[in-house]
């Protein structure tokens, strides 16, 4: 699938003190639009070129196949605890990225680490002051919190993680204030301003924030972290923030990764699978994931059915969807999933556009569904970037190419997990075509959109 992330590159000194490589951090709880806001950092014409760092919650990385084939370096971490070990991980990308450096011909101009959306921030930004060869290379210069205007309070109130994230931020950005009366807005912000009086507040709709309001702002104030936490820079053993190594001097639990390394001249892929991840996120949040995925299209028609029984949504742009915000209460199971749902995103194939990626994010009852780009099946191979084909081909599975569902469902869905999973999946699989309509399908697809848009969406 394609995107527009192709920020242009440059050969820029970094803007860090002494010569030291700039980072930002973004958090934020699920579905707060941490995402959108990397997006749109990469897309914007600033003449900077970032190294990625995402860090995700459940067995595929989404996010990091929206950022991949841009014109950057992604490294991306599957796991949700941000635990020891996944520190050390953190200490292990950055200075792998930091060894690709040159002197006159940078390999990025700074780092921008997107943190799972139950992160407590506090030890990501702990990576760059307990590592020395870190800390002597790299200058952490913010983090910015993005919440949700409409859902916060309910965040605030129910989760630790929602409320470190607010806390410890140099920077928050309340997203989604179109969601929000001024009323609501006011409440949210008086709210945070009790959490953290210092950091800044910048009112966004979509993520749509000045770059200059998110990066290159040197207002990480380490003394202030001090005050609150005294061992932050040196936490002791058994601490939260210490890492593990070799001079710890005890024996070692040690966790069993998966590493796959891709290494290409222009982009570089890390992966871990941590299969700890699920267990410690079920004991901490309750909270556990699972992965859709299919090669069959979406019908608009029964789509739209699926989507008004997630809840009162908002979706517009899309031929032949329509949400009513009717709830479907038939089924008991669904509606013991739609409950518990806390986010769902990833990619889907609609059987009105043979090229058309649409991309969907769901938090709450707030819904995006827009089209990303086009599948990378749709574009001929001469126009593909030079150096992806292997990674692009990674998701290619048949003759309709990268065309998929894919969409990862989180939430707190307990010990009843099996039943909600089914009954999700059993929903998504009555959206899909059938023998039939998938010929008829097969039919029309090289007439163009149009052919089909006129008989799955008349």
């Amino acid at each position: 699938m394609t995107d527009t992330l192709d920020a242009p590159v440059s050969t820029a000194a970094p803007q860090g003190s002494g010569g030291k490589i700039p980072v930002t951090v973004l958090t934020g709880y699920l579905g707060a639009g941490k995402t959108t806001l990397l997006n749109r950092i990469l897309t914007e014409d600033h003449g900077k070129r970032y190294a990625v760092i995402v860090n995700e919650f459940g067995e595929i990385g989404i996010d990091n196949d929206l950022v991949v084939g841009a014109d950057e370096d992604v490294f991306e971490m599957n796991n949700g605890c941000v635990c020891c070990t996944v520190r050390g991980d953190l200490i292990r990308v950055v200075s792998g990225l930091m060894k690709r450096q040159r002197p006159g011909k940078p390999a990025f101009d700074a780092i921008i680490v997107e943190t799972t959306g139950l992160a407590d921030p506090g030890p990501v930004a702990q990576t760059f002051f307990v590592d020395e060869d870190v800390k002597a290379k790299t200058q952490l210069d913010s983090v910015t919190t993005l919440v949700d205007a409409k859902h916060v309070m309910a965040r605030l109130d129910d989760s630790k993680e929602a409320r470190e994230q607010v806390a410890f931020a140099d920077r928050i950005i309340l997203n989604k204030v179109d969601l929000a009366t001024p009323e609501e807005l006011e409440a949210v912000e008086a709210r945070l301003r009790a959490l953290n009086p210092l950091a800044p507040i910048v009112r966004a709709e979509r993520s749509n924030v000045p770059l200059d309001q998110v990066l290159g702002l040197g207002a990480f104030d380490l003394d202030r972290i001090l005050e609150v936490k005294p061992d932050f820079v040196n936490p002791p053993h058994g601490a939260e923030g210490h890492v593990h190594d070799e001079h710890c001097g005890h024996d070692h639990h040690h966790h069993d990764h998966d590493h796959d390394h891709d290494h290409h001249d222009h982009d570089h892929s890390h992966s871990h699978s941590h299969n700890h991840e699920e267990t410690t996120a079920q004991k901490r949040f309750g909270i556990s994931s699972f992965v859709y995925r299919r090669r069959v299209p979406f019908h608009p028609i029964r789509f739209s059915r699926f989507l008004n029984s997630l809840g009162r949504l908002s979706v517009s742009g899309i031929s032949g969807l329509t949400v009513t915000g009717d709830l479907d209460g038939s089924n008991p199971s669904l509606v013991s999933a739609r409950r518990a749902l806390m986010r769902s995103k990833g990619f889907i194939w609609m059987s009105t556009s043979k090229s058309a990626a649409y991309f969907m994010s769901h938090a709450g009852q707030y819904l995006e569904l827009n089209v990303l780009g086009r599948w990378w099946a749709d574009i001929p191979k001469e126009e593909w970037p030079q150096g992806l084909d292997q990674d692009i081909r990674t998701d290619f599975d048949g003759p309709d190419g990268d065309r998929r569902q894919e969409l990862v469902f989180i939430g707190q869905f307990g010990k009843e997990g099996g039943k909600s999973k089914q009954a999700l999946e059993e929903a998504l699989d009555a959206c899909l075509l059938t023998n039939e309509e998938m010929a008829k399908y097969k039919e029309l697809a090289p007439k163009g959109d149009s052919a089909l848009v006129d008989h799955f969406a008349p």
